[in-house]
């Protein structure tokens, strides 16, 4: 048996769908081969561990719980007892991540469950990071000569909104401008500005969200696609393609996690979202989004689950990518109608070990004879 850690909540805006993201994913770990360990952390950055961790009332309630942490190259999960002894859980051979947002999808998690010699089913630390930063990520994609991105400008917290407005300018970008929060999700810190008079509002809107924020101008004639895939040994597997349908002109938090039905009582996540599926769309565009799929994912050193949000503008018949999502919602297993949730998770925690395998090869340390020759950079520097 695997001894598998599920790690979800966190202190982030999308703190209540990582709970449904973790709960789904461990309702659908076959039992046969895996012992589930679940992670809650609470809106405070609380660890706290539960094997009653099944639903969303579980998680509410918070029975029989207990604090919990890790420490550095132990790969056991600990607590402490009521005499303030450590003791140990479980030894944790695989972890897979479910926070959403800061903290979890910009990679900080992966690392620490790494410096611990765990096993990590996701994207590691400088993927992770890069993708989350919607600010950074656009400057990488745009020096790719294989995806296109909206053009747009950044601000941050202690620019002028002046020397903004006269980059819009020169940029010759034109209202309705999409504002967003650069390290939130793609339905939270969001909002269209349509002229320079309430512009500055709108930013001040989404820098209540993060301290940095990217403009774009806004598509007005355009169809959203999705697309996901996971890597299996040398080989990516590719999802269907949906086509999600807003009610408002933002794919807004309610049409993505609201507007569904629900199972068991509880929300069935980005599965519920009101979409064509799989989307109508021609073979050479199909192909187009498979192969900038594909090619981001290797080009990016991307491991575990990875949905890909890209935009095409009917006007000029161009794909844009919009963003990518290193844990996204649901595990985007809903994109996969050839697999089930279950046996796609045991091909995610089975490439995380061939990965890991590939690592333990790697050359860590490089024997010298800097330390044993008295190196001269420990000496005091007369003046």
């Amino acid at each position: 048996m695997i001894n598998v850690s599920v790690v979800f909540g966190g202190v982030s805006c999308e703190h209540d769908i990582s709970i449904l993201t973790g709960i789904q994913v461990i309702n659908n770990l076959d039992k046969d081969k895996y012992n589930v360990y679940p992670i809650y952390i609470n809106k405070s950055g609380e660890w706290i561990y539960s094997p009653n961790f099944v639903d969303v009332e579980s998680v509410i309630k918070q029975k029989n719980v207990k604090r919990c942490f890790l420490l550095p190259n132990d790969t056991r999960l600990h607590t402490v007892n009521s005499l303030h002894v450590i003791k140990s859980i479980a030894s944790i051979d695989v972890c897979l991540l479910c926070m959403h947002g800061v903290n979890g999808e910009d990679g900080s998690l992966f690392k620490i469950f790494d410096m611990s010699g765990i096993v990590c089913a996701n994207s590691d630390l400088f993927s992770s990071a890069i993708c989350m930063d919607k600010c950074k990520f656009k400057k990488y994609a745009d020096s790719l000569d294989y995806v296109n991105v909206v053009k747009g400008v950044q601000y941050n917290s202690f620019d002028k909104l002046d020397d903004l407005k006269n980059n819009i300018q020169i940029n010759n970008i034109a209202f309705p401008i999409i504002v967003k929060a650069s390290r939130q999700g793609s339905s939270i810190g969001i909002t269209t500005s349509y002229n320079m008079d309430d512009l500055e509002n709108k930013i001040n809107y989404c820098l209540r969200y993060d301290t940095e924020v990217v403009l774009e101008q806004k598509l007005t004639n355009m169809i959203e696609y999705n697309i996901a895939c996971y890597r299996k040994g040398k080989t990516i597997i590719l999802s269907s393609v949906e086509q999600p349908i807003g009610k408002d002109e933002i794919l807004s938090y309610s049409d993505k996690y609201l507007s569904g039905t629900k199972s068991d009582n509880v929300n069935t996540g980005m599965a519920s979202l009101t979409r064509i599926f799989p989307a109508k769309i021609g073979k050479n565009l199909l192909q187009k989004l498979q192969c900038t799929t594909e090619r981001l994912y290797s080009d990016l050193g991307l491991n575990g689950v990875v949905r890909f949000d890209y935009m095409y503008d009917k006007t000029n018949k161009k794909l844009y990518l919009n963003e990518v999502n290193t844990i996204p919602g649901s595990y985007a297993y809903y994109l996969f109608d050839t697999i089930t949730f279950a046996n796609l998770l045991d091909d995610i925690i089975e490439n995380a070990y061939f990965i890991n395998q590939q690592k333990n090869n790697i050359i860590t340390y490089f024997e010298s004879s800097v330390l044993k020759s008295g190196a001269t950079g420990t000496k005091k520097i007369k003046k």
